[in-house]
């Protein structure tokens, strides 16, 4: 799929060149950052349905290695000899499984968060939500669903 980047970003901009009239005459439009975001992630979820087509469901599909990458990186920041990269990329492939295996919106919220730098607010407005809500969602799919996940997977209290 790394060539279906440009894909991706024609789409959207094929999406959004009609749509931006209408954007602009909304009474309360959202940020113009917030807006576009929406329609590339729409395009983006049209092409991994595309791509995929052949039966597997998207919950199967996994992470982009980036997103993996960052959060890997978070829990092991400080390692460089080749034993401290394995154990590095072995920490980045256990996130990657435990972010799978949330349920869809938990991990989106996540991402959104967490990789694409959106704020809560700004979450909110692309999901239709409050920000309390997505607040809520965020703290529980981290504290509630994904380090018990990491916890298990690691084999106890390392997480």
């Amino acid at each position: 799929m790394a060539g279906s980047l440009e894909v991706i970003f024609q789409e959207a901009y094929l999406l959004a060149v009609p749509r931006w009239p209408a954007y602009l005459h909304e009474k309360e439009p959202p940020d113009g950052f917030v807006w576009l975001y929406g329609i590339v992630r729409d395009s983006w979820i049209a092409e991994l349905r595309r791509h995929y087509r052949n039966g597997r469901h998207l919950q199967n599909v996994a992470i982009s290695a980036d997103t993996s990458f960052q959060i890997g990186a978070n829990l092991a920041a400080s390692i460089s000899t080749p034993s401290q990269h394995l154990i590095r990329e072995e920490l980045i492939a256990i996130v990657r499984d435990a972010l799978n295996q949330l349920p869809e919106e938990d991990r989106l919220i996540i991402e959104m968060h967490d990789d694409d730098g959106l704020t809560f607010r700004e979450i909110a407005e692309q999901l239709g939500q409050t920000m309390t809500a997505v607040n809520k969602r965020y703290t529980r799919a981290r504290d509630k669903k994904l380090k018990p996940l990491l916890e298990k997977m690691l084999g106890g209290d390392r997480a």
